[in-house]
């Protein structure tokens, strides 16, 4: 961090996505000049151009009238960074970022429609420093999902309680389906054939009439 907080200013430019290091830029001394831009983090709503950093445009063409803005207006600059430093003091820490993801995939797993499977070949990566989630607003926190038999040893299998009966009800209602496509089918099938042996049986000959073109050949 010593490093990249010398300089007075630090541009943040996206690459092929947006630029991660926004967030550790925001943490230094540094005013951040942000290059405006449709990629966005998580955290990016919570931020505001000219209360946390300078925006200047896409394509860069009023870059140094915003350097010269800032040259002149140096307190009101320094107050900027002051206060782009508090938001990652209250906001950007490692356990904060630990407890969005945690809270984004709960809430994920409470709608999903499947029931997630650990194979053989799996292997847990836990963290020893950040696996408990203390999310500071206990209103957004994420209730962690009711443990169920794990098919691996020694591998926990959570499944949200929630996202069961959603599944059951699927697999109960896609087997009702199944069944009735099944018989609808079969019934299709039986009904070709007797439509075809009924087809063949009034048009093949009886024996009047193979006799009856026997004796006008005779005739003849």
């Amino acid at each position: 961090m010593t490093r990249i907080s010398l300089p007075r200013y630090q541009l943040n430019i996206d690459g092929t996505v947006a630029a991660y290091r926004f967030g550790a830029l925001l943490a230094g001394n540094s005013l951040v000049i942000k290059q405006k831009s449709d990629y966005t983090e998580h955290f990016y709503s919570a931020l505001r151009p000219g209360e946390h950093y300078l925006e200047t445009a896409r394509d860069g063409s009023d870059i140094l009238a915003v350097r010269d803005w800032a040259r002149a207006h140096d307190h009101r600059a320094q107050k900027i960074s002051a206060r782009a430093r508090a938001f990652t003091r209250d906001h950007l820490r490692p356990e904060d970022m630990y407890c969005y993801h945690y809270d984004a995939l709960a809430r994920f797993a409470r709608v999903q429609k499947f029931r997630p499977r650990i194979h053989a070949n799996m292997t847990r990566v836990t963290d020893p420093d950040t696996i408990q989630c203390k999310c500071p607003t206990p209103r957004v926190r994420a209730e962690p999902p009711k443990p169920t038999p794990s098919a691996t040893p020694g591998v926990p299998h959570t499944v949200p309680a929630a996202s069961e009966p959603v599944q059951e009800a699927t697999d109960t209602r896609d087997s009702a389906v199944i069944a009735v496509v099944v018989a609808l089918a079969a019934l299709l099938a039986v009904a070709v054939v007797l439509r075809r042996r009924s087809a063949k049986a009034n048009t093949a000959p009886t024996a009047d009439t193979r006799a009856a073109k026997a004796k006008s050949r005779k005739d003849r």
